[in-house]
C-alpha cells in the first residue's frame, strides 16, 4: 500500500514528552533563531509545531530549511486568523504529553525543557501547570527581571504577575476543554490562565529559562495601541465567562482595568491627545484608587499645565 509522505510521517511519529507550539506571522527575521533555541535544548524528547498564520514574507522558506535539519519540526499553514487561533491550531496538531508555547521572536534557554521535565517528575501530579521565570532581551542585552513569588491566591498572583506563554508547560489533557479565546487578543494568555486556574494547580519554577524579546514591533508596544485591544479583551472575557470572573474577584479585575486605562492614557500622551489622556487617567484612578496615586496626580497636573512628560514621549512598552 502506498502512503502519502505526510501521512507516513504521522504514522511513524512517536509521542514526544513536549510539544512546542510556535505561532508565526511575517517573522522571517526572527524565526530561525527562535526555532534554533528549541533545537538546542538539552532535553531531546520534543516536537516543534510552527503554525504559519498566513505570512506574506519568506517565513515558510526559513522554516522549511530548518525542517530538513531536524525532523522534529513540523509546519502548519493557516489563513491569517491571529495568534490565539494559531496556538489552538498547534494544540490540535500536537501529540506531546505537555504543551509548551513560544512566540516567534522569543527564545528558550538551552535548559528550559530539562528544568520543567525535572519538576514534572518531582511533582508527579497530572493536574499541574508549570511556569518558569524569564529575562528580557532588549537590543542584544539581557535584563534580569524581578519575578513575583507564587502565593496561595492564584487569581491575585496572576493579576499582579504577567506570565508570557513561553514560560508555561500545560498537560495536554488540561487543554481539551480550555484553549485560547480566538475573539480575544493581547490579553488572551492571561484569560486562559484564569480559566485553567479553576481546576488546576500552578507550580512556579524559580529558574529563569526564557528570554522575552522586547523590540519596536512587539504587539504590546504603545504605538500599536495595545491597551485598546486589551480593554476589549477583558470586557469580552467578563461577558463570556461570568463564573470565572466571580472566581477572579472584582478587586483583581478592576486592577487589570485600571492598569489598562493607564496604558491607554500613555498611548494618547505620546500621540499628543491631551484631553483624551486626562479622560483615561481619571478612569484609571476610578478603578485603582491607591495604586500609583501620587504619580497619577503628578501626570494629571503636568497634562493640565501643558507640561512635557519625557518618560512618555518616546516609544515605550506598556
Amino acid at each position: 500500500m502506498f502512503y502519502n509522505s505526510l501521512i507516513l510521517k504521522d504514522i511513524l511519529r512517536v509521542t514526544p514528552f513536549f510539544s512546542i507550539v510556535i505561532p508565526a506571522y511575517n517573522r522571517a527575521d526572527f524565526i530561525r533563531e527562535t526555532i534554533s533555541s528549541v533545537i538546542n535544548q538539552t532535553f531531546r524528547d520534543w516536537e516543534c509545531i510552527v503554525v504559519d498564520d498566513g505570512s506574506t514574507d519568506n517565513t515558510k522558506e526559513v522554516i522549511k530549511e530548518l525542517m530538513i535539519e531536524d525532523a522534529r519540526i513540523h509546519y502548519v499553514f493557516q489563513n491569517n486568523a491571529e495568534r490565539s487561533a494559531a496556538r489552538n491550531n498547534g494544540i490540535k496538531h500536537a501529540s506531546g504529553k505537555y504543551i509548551c508555547f513560544l512566540d516567534s521572536d522569543d527564545l528558550f534557554k538551552e535548559n528550559h525543557l530539562q528544568v520543567i521535565s525535572d519538576e514534572i517528575i518531582k511533582t508527579n501530579n497530572e493536574n499541574v501547570i508549570y511556569f518558569t521565570n524569564s529575562e528580557v532581551l532588549r537590543k542584544g542585552e539581557i535584563e534580569v527581571v524581578q519575578s513575583g513569588k507564587l502565593f496561595d491566591d492564584i487569581f491575585m498572583f496572576l493579576t499582579n504577575n504577567p506570565i508570557i506563554p513561553a514560560r508555561v508547560a500545560i498537560p495536554k489533557t488540561a487543554l481539551k476543554q480550555n484553549q485560547f479565546d480566538e475573539d480575544i487578543v493581547v490579553v488572551e494568555d492571561l484569560c486562559l490562565w484564569f480559566k485553567l486556574a479553576i481546576e488546576n494547580q500552578f507550580v512556579q519554577i524559580e529558574e529563569s529559562t526564557v528570554l522575552y524579546h522586547l523590540h519596536d514591533n512587539n504587539s504590546i508596544n504603545l504605538k500599536n495601541n495595545a491597551a485598546l485591544k486589551r480593554l476589549k479583551g477583558l470586557r469580552l472575557f467578563k461577558k463570556k465567562h461570568p463564573k470565572v470572573y466571580i472566581a477572579i474577584g472584582k478587586d483583581n479585575f478592576d486592577k487589570l482595568l485600571g492598569e489598562t486605562y493607564f496604558s491607554f492614557m500613555k498611548y494618547h500622551i505620546i500621540n499628543n491627545k491631551k484631553w483624551k489622556a486626562i479622560k483615561y487617567l481619571i478612569i484609571s484612578i476610578f478603578y485603582q484608587k491607591t495604586t500609583l496615586l501620587k504619580h497619577k496626580v503628578y501626570v494629571f497636573f503636568k497634562l493640565i499645565l501643558n507640561k512635557s512628560i519625557p518618560e512618555y514621549h518616546q516609544n515605550i512598552i506598556n
